[in-house]
């Protein structure tokens, strides 16, 4: 990341990269943190994509 000059500002994806097989706790967390927003979308709309996906059927 050229723009960010300090690891701290870095994505938790490109820090996930660079995590050493050492710490398999941290490479862990960050894991679980990086998901958490896609999991926890599809548990708010998953009424709606239900929906969705049997309106598709129909047709």
């Amino acid at each position: 990341m050229i723009f960010l000059s300090r690891p701290e500002q870095y994505p938790l994806s490109v820090f996930l990269a660079s995590v050493q097989p050492e710490s398999p706790g941290i490479s862990f967390v960050c894991s679980i943190l990086a998901l958490l927003p896609a999991v926890l979308l599809y548990l708010y709309y998953r009424g709606e994509l239900m929906e969705g996906l049997e309106f598709m059927g129909v047709k």
